[in-house]
């Protein structure tokens, strides 16, 4: 049961971190955020 967790953790991390990559990305094209002024991660 442990295990099956763990599996469906990494699974919604990798998508919460694809959609925050995207929605980064999306930002950028429009122009909203800039990109260089904070770091992108922290």
């Amino acid at each position: 049961m442990l295990q099956m967790q763990g599996m469906i953790a990494e699974y919604e991390r990798a998508k919460i971190m694809e959609r925050n990559r995207r929605g980064k990305l999306h930002g950028a094209k429009r122009g909203s955020v800039n990109v260089l002024s904070t770091a992108p991660y922290g």
